[in-house]
Order: C-alpha cells, then structure tokens, then sequence
C-alpha cells in the first residue's frame, strides 16, 4: 500500500511539474485595419471620397463611416480598389512658362514647354530625377543656345507618343502657322521643323495625338499623327488635319465633327486623344451638352458623341472644355465642368457610343471649381 501510495504521489508531482513546463501560446487578436488607416496620418491635401450623382451631387467623405453609412454606400475595399496612402509635394523649375504642356516617357523623364518670347522660340526643359532638378534641351538654334529652331511661339505645346516615345513639339505662330519638330532620344537631339498644313486662319489652341493605324487605312509610320484646332468661331468648330508619314507631311484640314453637325456650338476643345484600338477623340461641348467628337480613320472624318443631356456646360470660360483620355484597354474617359461650376467625369467602354451616368468628383467641402 505504501508503495501504491508513493507512486501515485511521483504520477501527481509529475504532472505537476509537466503542466509547469508545457504551456499554450496565447492567442492575439491583431485588430482589423480599417481601409482608410496608414501609417502615417493623411495630409489635409488628401482626400478619399466616393463621387457625387445626378440626383445627389455631393461627395461622401469615404473616411467618415456615419456619413458613407447615411448615403447607404458599400464598397469592396480590396484588390485593385485598396485605397494607398498619398502625398505630394512641389518643387520649383526654375523656368518661367506660358500656357505649359508637360509629358512623360517611359524612361521616366519628364518635358514640359518654356517660352521664350519673340526671337527666341519655345524650349523643351527636361528632367530626370523625378523633378528634383531641370535642364534645357532646346531645340537650340544654330546662332546661340538662348534662341531656338522655330523664331516664336504663341502656343508652346509638347506631346509625348505613348506608342513609340517620341517626343512631338509643336507650335503656332502669329495664329496662322504651324511647325512641328520631333525627338526620339528624349530630347538629346532634335529633327528640323516641319511645315504643317493649315489653311484657315485663325490658327490656335492646336493639340496633336498619335494612334495605331486603325484598320483601312495605310500608313508608313507606326502610327498616324491628328493635330486639331480652334479657328476662333464657335458656329466653324475645330479644323483637324493627319499625317501618315510620321509628320514629315500633311493632309488638307478638315471639319473636325460631321457636316450635318454644322453650325456648331463651340470652336475650342480639349487635347486630343489616341487609342490603341486606332481610334481618336477629341473633347468639345455639342449643341445638347458635354460631347466627345470620334475618328475611326485616323482623323479623316468624324462623328459626333453627346456624352449627357442632363449635366450641361459651365456658360462661360469653361464652356468648351471637354478633357479626354484613353486608356491602355481603349476606355475614354470625360471630364467636364458642369453648369453647377463642379467637375464631372463619365467613361465609355464602347468608343464613345455609350457613357457611364456622370459623377461629380470634386472633394467634400469644394463648392465651384474653374
């Protein structure tokens, strides 16, 4: 028995000092982040928000969940639609400009326009830092390096062809005269100017754009080049011309929109845009509202594309501009400047034949934009 007994005490005092020497891990319970949590606090030049509607033409503070909760929102903030932390910063030039245009190219260099003045021409300043620094690439005349290839400029304009990276500098002078010059090196080096057809005056507010040759039509270039511009008559529209050569020549201008759309209603217009599909667009208000006008034969002829009738034009400086943009699945994109004075946007997925309902997508708290 008093065997017995000690065993059973030694099986006691072991399991004893066994349950002292094996433990569980505690479990944590990390805390869900929510979508909107970062790191770092958002700067107050941030914004995350969900648009506004035709009915509703707010934004909703997406960071705010009582107000997303009260507009009855839901939305899958994973994937592709995880929201990031953003911040920006600006960083001086050193370059004075006019009416700039900037690009960038796969390289990561970034251009934008400086002009000169009278005698001088327009410049190209580039860099490759991320901005950090900038330097002039010309294109430099053959007297000195203050002055440039074309004598003047009152349109400064650079073009980056995101098909083939070549940079395309492209300017009007005295509203009666275009000249174009190229650089496939990133501004190393640059082509002669080349004439380029126009045969209206006025002559202004020119905006080129590159695309795939679309199919029918034969080009000798690797892409087609469309340049359009305002003739200073809203009732005469945009004139547009092409070129097949790689802007070595050009076709005759022609309307810019169909002839049953003429009178037209607006003359000026946003940039224009190339699609990879062959396509190009060019953004300019019809008679009935935001419109974006559409070549299918490398800007040859036109057809006209109302984007809403329910979100009219800003009546005033805006009331022309229609931006447009196409992405790399031949998607457009449209914004606006409504006649409330707040931005909209719409997209098409189908060449502009049809558009998403607008939205407005100012921030909370913006109450007129121009």
């Amino acid at each position: 028995v008093t065997k017995v007994a000690q065993l059973l005490s030694l099986l006691m005092l072991s399991s004893m000092v066994t349950g002292c020497m094996w433990w569980e891990d505690e479990e944590v319970i990390e805390e869900e982040r929510g979508a909107f949590e970062f790191d770092q606090q958002v700067p107050i030049t941030t914004w995350y928000h969900y648009p506004g509607t035709i009915v509703e033409p707010w934004a909703v503070d997406a960071t705010n969940a009582g107000a997303v909760s009260a507009a009855n929102i839901t939305a899958d903030l994973t994937g592709n639609s995880t929201p990031y932390f953003a911040n920006a910063t600006y960083y001086g030039t050193g370059y004075d400009t006019f009416e700039p245009t900037i690009g960038v190219t796969s390289s990561g260099a970034i251009f934008f326009t400086q002009w000169n003045g009278l005698g001088d021409g327009t410049h190209i300043i580039r860099s490759r830092d991320n901005g950090q620094t900038w330097e002039d690439v010309g294109p430099f005349g053959q007297i000195d390096e203050d002055s440039g290839q074309t004598p003047n400029s009152n349109d400064p304009y650079i073009y980056v062809d995101k098909f083939t990276d070549r940079l395309v500098k492209f300017d009007m002078h005295a509203l009666a005269a275009m000249f174009v010059e190229y650089s496939d090196n990133d501004g190393d080096t640059w082509s002669i100017p080349y004439p380029v057809e126009g045969y209206y005056v006025t002559q202004d507010h020119q905006s080129i754009a590159s695309m795939p040759p679309p199919p029918g039509v034969t080009a000798f270039h690797d892409v087609i080049y469309v340049y359009c511009i305002n003739t200073g008559s809203p009732a005469l529209g945009a004139q547009c011309s092409r070129s097949l050569n790689g802007g070595l020549s050009w076709d005759i201008q022609r309307l810019g929109y169909p002839s049953s759309s003429f009178p037209q209603c607006s003359g000026l217009h946003g940039h224009v845009a190339g699609g990879i599909d062959g396509a190009v667009y060019r953004g300019n208000p019809s008679c009935e509202g935001p419109a974006v006008y559409r070549s299918l034969d490398g800007g040859y002829s036109w057809s006209e594309h109302t984007i809403t009738t329910e979100i009219g034009m800003q009546d005033g400086w805006h009331s022309h501009e229609v931006a447009t943009a196409v992405d790399d699945g031949g998607n457009v994109h449209a914004t606006w400047i409504g006649d409330d004075l707040m931005p909209w946007y719409a997209n098409s997925r189908d060449q502009g034949d049809t558009w998403s309902p607008p939205m407005m997508v100012a921030a909370p708290g913006v109450n007129e934009t121009g």
